[in-house]
């Protein structure tokens, strides 16, 4: 499994979501393509939404869709 947990922020800037990857080999591309679980992050009495990514792609193109 190896390799350092990521915490990202994904999104536009006006909006960014909290993202783990773990068992990542290092930095990621600027853009990706994700498929994610949603997670309750419990920490010290506080809670927040985060998802954890299962796997990623580097995304290609200006495309805001994907498609």
């Amino acid at each position: 499994v190896g390799g350092t947990p990521l915490r990202l922020k994904l999104g536009p800037p006006s909006g960014p979501v909290t993202a783990m990857l773990f068992g990542s080999p290092g930095p990621l591309p600027d853009r990706i393509r994700a498929v994610y679980r949603i997670s309750v992050n419990r920490f010290r009495g506080d809670e927040d939404l985060n998802l954890v990514l299962s796997h990623w792609s580097e995304s290609v193109g200006t495309s805001r869709s994907g498609i």
